[in-house]
C-alpha cells in the first residue's frame, strides 16, 4: 500500500531528490574522466656537488703589524698584502659508488668599468659599462677521476692582488684613462661528470669571488658559493590519489539518492486534497479577525430575503460597503456559511468541504 504524502512535500522530496542526483552524478562523471594511473619520473640516483670558496689575507712582514693573516669582512691595504690565499672546496656525493670524472679550474678576470646613470621611472640606477678586461689563468684545467660514493677537492689557489693593481694603475698610465671601477673577479669552474648503471650525469658547477679595488685597497663584495643537486630518472605508472575513492564515494552516493527516488515515485502518493477545506483556511486565515462564530440562527430566512454569493470575497465586498460584521455558521453535514445581514437581506457564501464544491445542498434547501 502506498504511503500518503501531501502533493507539496512530496514533489519537493522529488525536485530535491532530482537535483541532488544530478550534482552527485555530474561529479562523478567528472571523476571518470580522470585517469586512475599517470606516468611520473621517478629518481634512481640522485648525486649533489658543493663547491665552495674560502680565503684569507697573507699579510707581508712589516714593522707595524705582527699579524701573518687576516680573516674575511674587512677593507684590505694592498701595500700590506702579500697574496690572497683562497681554496677551491669541490665535494661530490652519492648514495653509492659510481665511475666520477671530471675536470676543475680557475681564471681571474680583471675589469675596468665607467659607471653611468640610468633613469628606469622614477628612480636613478647606477650602471657599470664595461671599458676594459683581461683574463689570466690560475689554476690550469686539472681532470680528476674515482669510483666511489664521495669524491673531495681540495686545491689551494692563490690571487696575486698586487699584480693587478699594478697591472690597472699601468693600463691608466698607458692610455691616459682611469676606469671609474676596477674589479677582479677569481672564478672556479668544475665539470663534474657521474656514469651510472641507470645513466649519466654532466652537470657543471661554478664559484667566484668579486674583489672591488679601490685605489690602494680592496675588499671582497661577494664569495659566491654554488650546491648543485641533480638525479636520473625513471618513468614510474602510479596512481592518481583520491580519483578512485572519489569515483567510488560519487558512485555510491548517486545510486543512494536514485534508489530513494524511486521508493518516492513508486511507494508513495499524494494525498488528495480538497480544494473547499484549503479554501476555507485560507479565509480563517487571511479574515479571520474580521468573522464572528458561534451563533445558530439567522433572522427571517426566506428564499425572498436570502442572497447566495458565489465567493467569499464577494462577501467580502458586501461587508465593507455596509459596514457589517461576517457572521459565521458550521453545520454537521460539512457546510460552512457566512453571513452577512443587511436586513431584510441577508448576503450568504458556502463552503461544502464533504462535497468539494461551493453548491451545497444546505443551500439549495434554504432557497426552497
Amino acid at each position: 500500500m502506498k504511503k500518503s504524502l501531501k502533493r507539496s512535500t512530496r514533489w519537493g522530496l522529488i525536485v530535491t531528490l532530482s537535483l541532488l542526483i544530478l550534482c552527485s552524478a555530474g561529479i562523478a562523471a567528472w571523476y571518470f574522466q580522470f585517469p586512475l594511473e599517470a606516468e611520473k619520473q621517478v629518481p634512481v640516483y640522485t648525486c649533489k656537488q658543493e663547491l665552495q670558496v674560502d680565503y684569507r689575507i697573507a699579510v707581508m712582514q712589516n714593522n707595524f703589524f705582527p699579524e701573518q693573516f687576516i680573516g674575511p669582512g674587512q677593507v684590505y691595504i694592498i701595500p700590506l698584502t702579500q697574496y690572497i690565499e683562497t681554496a677551491l672546496n669541490y665535494n661530490f656525493s652519492g648514495p653509492e659508488k659510481v665511475d666520477i670524472s671530471g675536470q676543475y679550474q680557475a681564471d681571474a678576470v680583471l675589469t675596468g668599468y665607467v659607471i653611468k646613470e640610468k633613469k628606469a621611472g622614477d628612480e636613478v640606477e647606477k650602471v657599470k659599462l664595461k671599458a676594459w678586461e683581461k683574463t689570466w689563468p690560475l689554476v690550469a684545467v686539472t681532470p680528476f677521476s674515482a669510483h666511489d660514493r664521495t669524491l673531495q677537492i681540495n686545491q689551494p689557489v692563490p690571487v696575486d692582488i698586487r699584480f693587478y693593481a699594478d697591472f690597472a694603475e699601468q693600463v691608466a698610465k698607458e692610455f691616459e684613462f682611469s676606469a671609474e671601477l676596477v674589479e677582479l673577479a677569481v672564478t672556479y669552474n668544475i665539470q663534474g661528470k657521474a656514469v651510472t648503471e641507470q645513466g649519466e650525469i654532466n652537470e657543471p658547477v661554478q664559484a667566484a669571488l668579486i674583489i672591488p679595488i679601490k685605489g690602494n685597497s680592496f675588499t671582497v663584495d661577494s664569495l659566491q658559493n654554488n650546491v648543485v643537486e641533480k638525479s636520473i630518472t625513471e618513468p614510474s605508472v602510479e596512481e592518481v590519489p583520491g580519483v578512485k575513492l572519489t569515483r567510488i564515494i560519487m558512485a555510491g552516493i548517486t545510486a543512494l539518492l536514485a534508489v530513494l527516488l524511486l521508493m518516492l515515485l513508486f511507494m508513495t502518493a499524494a494525498a488528495w486534497e480538497n480544494p473547499s477545506e484549503n479554501e476555507l483556511c485560507r479565509i480563517f486565515r487571511k479574515y479571520g479577525d474580521r468573522i464572528a462564530t458561534g451563533f445558530s440562527w439567522v433572522p427571517a430566512i426566506s428564499a425572498q430575503n436570502i442572497m447566495t454569493l458565489n465567493s467569499f470575497d464577494d462577501l467580502l465586498k458586501v461587508a465593507d460597503e455596509i459596514t457589517q460584521p461576517i457572521l459565521y455558521e458550521s453545520h454537521p453535514d460539512g457546510v460552512h456559511s457566512f453571513y452577512v445581514i443587511n436586513e431584510p437581506l441577508i448576503y450568504c457564501f458556502n463552503l461544502n468541504t464533504a462535497a468539494g464544491d461551493h453548491n451545497s445542498k444546505y443551500t439549495d434547501n434554504m432557497q426552497m
